[in-house]
């Protein structure tokens, strides 16, 4: 009996070219779609760090009868000689917060800024053309996407300013749920880098950031307050060409990124509460969320509206 082979079909170079443009398709359908899945859950684990950072800054006002911490200040109380100790840092060595990693948004282009001083042994890897200031460790996390509005954490930098400057108590300020505690910083070196007369250039990553300027539509730096020109709301488009053209005479709020998550950033609130927003949200006259006080301020003057002619040193 004649045994018989059985025949073996084989793909034909159509039928192979048919397949391989099916699957080329689904690749480009599906690679959009998995992209925008890890933006969402980077955009997500972004809003807990926020969270996390609103928490982080209710428990230390627990611990300190209900005062926000100084956005950052002199370990010599006179100059930057010896460095500084930023708020970042003080929540690390009180543990409120878990690990320095939570510091870093996973969407931050530069992996976090490093401090305004650092060694190699600090941050061996530093962003692409970030130096320190000096080769010493500033108490600040080893990278930083995250910068705190000044109207609730001062620039009160050493003694001497107390007589202008004084840290804000949650209690003092008109509705916590609805101000800023922390936004997100720009990844645009020339945003952040500035100058001063006693810490000199560097990248001013310990600095915080705020939504005001003075009534002469100059900046305000946070650090003076004479009581002979008023404070107002930045107007989200004027915001807007500081971010977009970054200079040292412009107000803080060029500090901000405006849109890491799609048209949003995330942000925390004196309530402890984070949510997404967009700067024009942010900076809204109706409800203007960078504070309606300079609460750091030993007067505490109202922040006008830029949109309100009048003079106002409240």
């Amino acid at each position: 009996m004649q045994s018989l082979k059985k025949a073996h079909k084989a793909f034909t170079l159509i039928e192979l070219l048919v397949v391989i443009s099916i699957i080329a398709l689904l690749i480009g359908v599906l690679l959009p779609a998995l992209s925008s899945a890890r933006m969402s859950a980077r955009t997500s684990v972004c809003l807990s760090n926020t969270r996390q950072l609103g928490i982080a800054t209710m428990s230390y006002g627990a611990d300190n009868k209900s005062y926000f911490p100084t956005s950052y200040y002199y370990p010599n109380d006179t100059d930057s000689s010896e460095g500084y100790v930023q708020w970042s840092g003080i929540f690390l060595i009180n543990n409120y917060f878990e690990s320095a990693e939570a510091f870093v948004c996973p969407e931050d282009k530069v992996g976090g800024w490093a401090p305004t001083c650092f060694t190699a042994d600090m941050v061996p890897n530093p962003p692409a053309g970030q130096t320190a200031k000096y080769d010493l460790d500033d108490v600040q996390a080893p990278r930083l996407s995250y910068v705190a509005n000044e109207v609730l954490l001062p620039r009160y930098k050493y003694s001497a300013l107390k007589t202008i400057l004084k840290l804000a108590r949650s209690s003092e300020v008109e509705k916590s749920s609805g101000t800023i505690l922390f936004a997100e910083y720009n990844d645009n070196y020339d945003n952040i880098y500035g100058s001063s007369g006693t810490g000199g250039d560097a990248l001013k990553t310990h600095r915080p950031t705020h939504g005001i300027r003075l009534q002469d539509d100059s900046k305000y730096d946070g650090e003076v307050y004479d009581n002979t020109t008023g404070l107002e709301s930045i107007p989200v488009a004027d915001a807007q060409g500081y971010i977009d053209t970054p200079a040292g005479t412009n107000p803080h709020i060029q500090y901000v990124h405006p849109n890491r998550h799609r048209m949003n950033s995330n942000y925390a609130f004196g309530d402890g509460h984070a949510e997404a927003k967009t700067l024009a949200e942010t900076l809204d006259e109706t409800d203007f969320l960078w504070g309606q006080r300079m609460y750091t301020a030993i007067s505490m003057p109202k922040i006008m509206r830029a949109s309100d002619n009048t003079l106002s040193v409240d």
